[in-house]
């Protein structure tokens, strides 16, 4: 009797077991399912103007918008971007690769009035899975019709009558590329002077020893020119006086407190030609203020001192720019550059940079100016140690003077029409 009650309950204990066992297979993964976190992507979309795109059908848009996608929302995403009439897209993609992409181009020009876009790429996402990012960039296209416009500079070329120049005349040249003017002298004659703009240089290949022929070039051109060749006696040994013809007339923009300073300057020619067509309202830049320089030693340097730095090396020092007088101002000392062999020419000039060129640019000139250990600026202090001594002389020379509020703001910028007015107190020393 024992026996079987015991039977009896192991076979009942057993039976409750495969019936838990049997209930946790069909509630466990329900419960699992509905208790598991829906997963999330983001897709983000930058638009730029001049085009605009669609995302499954909806209105429209364009700049830099944000989408989050939940469980379901993730599948199937359709993105159609569309560049304007006369556009065309670049498309960058970080992170997931579209399923589906296309891109159409239509080649043809949209009818006049008609707004039909030249360029659109649609993709298609069966389900986004990660985080991702379309960033569309458009240009406009360029077609047989509309051809970019080349800047021409006007080069005029003259010589006096005992000999000949080629070409002569005047003429455009586009900007950035170089003209080489050939001459030979009339028999008894030589070269004596080369002028351009009225200034005098020295970069002149003579093709023999007896200096009746040879060539000058003109590199980079970046304005209008004049070059004049001076022919002289074999015999002279005077340089001859040459009265060019009249400079254009300036018609630069300037503040009207500048005005009085601008003519000034542009007078004892210290304005160089390529700012003299320029808003001077519009700050410095390094390479402005470098050919500012040039110009003020040209104006202001004696005959002796032209004598001495008339053949200086004219190898660019410099690996980020190329032009004649940024090389000039180094060789003269005016300019060291920015280091590791750069000269920034984009950048704006600061109000120390200015300060430590024209102070280098005095020494050149044998300008003496008093030199002061200390000055009362409010922030003396940040003035980089490099510029200190070049600031005390400039603002205790009164050519570059304070903002006003007691302060000399050594890492402010100047303005074009600042820069000149301050040229024209060294030229005044």
């Amino acid at each position: 009797m024992k026996k079987t009650k015991l039977l009896v309950m192991l076979v009942l204990a057993l039976s409750c077991i495969f019936t838990a066992i049997s209930f946790a297979d069909v509630i466990i993964p329900e419960d699992i399912n509905k208790s598991a976190k829906a997963q999330t992507s983001e897709l983000t979309i930058d638009c730029g103007k001049n085009g605009y795109y669609t995302l499954n059908n909806e209105p429209k848009n364009n700049g830099i918008t944000s989408y989050t996608f939940t469980g379901e929302e993730r599948e199937y995403i359709d993105v159609t971007i569309w560049a304007n009439a006369g556009y065309r897209g670049s498309v960058t993609i970080k992170g997931q690769k579209p399923d589906e992409r296309n891109t159409i181009v239509v080649d043809h020009i949209p009818e006049e009035g008609i707004e039909e876009p030249n360029w659109n790429d649609h993709m298609v996402f069966y389900t986004l899975k990660q985080d991702t990012t379309i960033t569309v960039t458009f240009t406009k296209e360029v077609t047989e019709e509309e051809t970019p416009t080349v800047k021409t500079h006007r080069i005029t070329t003259i010589c006096n009558t005992s000999g000949e120049i080629y070409p002569e005349g005047s003429g455009d040249v586009n900007e950035g590329e170089s003209v080489t003017i050939e001459f030979a002298a009339h028999e008894g004659y030589k070269l004596g002077e080369i002028l351009l703009d009225g200034k005098s240089v020295s970069a002149t290949k003579l093709t023999n020893n007896e200096g009746t022929e040879g060539y000058y070039t003109l590199s980079k051109v970046k304005a209008d020119h004049e070059i004049t060749i001076v022919f002289i006696e074999s015999d002279s040994q005077t340089t001859p006086v040459v009265t060019p013809t009249p400079k254009p007339e300036a018609t630069y923009e300037a503040s009207e407190w500048a005005i009085p300073e601008m003519e000034k300057a542009d007078e004892a020619n210290l304005i160089p030609s390529e700012l003299r067509s320029s808003n001077l309202t519009k700050n410095v830049s390094r390479t402005e203020f470098a050919k500012i320089c040039v110009s003020l030693y040209d104006a202001k340097a004696n005959e002796e001192l032209k004598a001495k730095n008339q053949d200086l090396d004219e190898t660019n020092p410099f690996t980020d720019v190329d032009d004649a007088d940024v090389t000039r101002a180094f060789r003269l000392g005016i300019t060291q550059g920015v280091g590791d062999n750069k000269f920034d020419p984009n950048s704006n000039i600061t109000r120390e940079q200015m300060a430590t060129m024209l102070y280098r640019l005095a020494g050149t000139l044998e300008i003496e100016l008093t030199k002061t250990e200390e000055n009362s600026f409010t922030d003396s202090g940040e003035v980089s140690d490099w510029a200190a001594d070049s600031v005390n002389a400039m603002s205790g020379a009164g050519i570059i003077k304070g903002m006003g509020d007691g302060t000399f703001a050594p890492k402010g910028t100047a303005t074009r029409e600042q820069a000149i007015a301050i040229a024209n107190r060294l030229n005044d020393k």
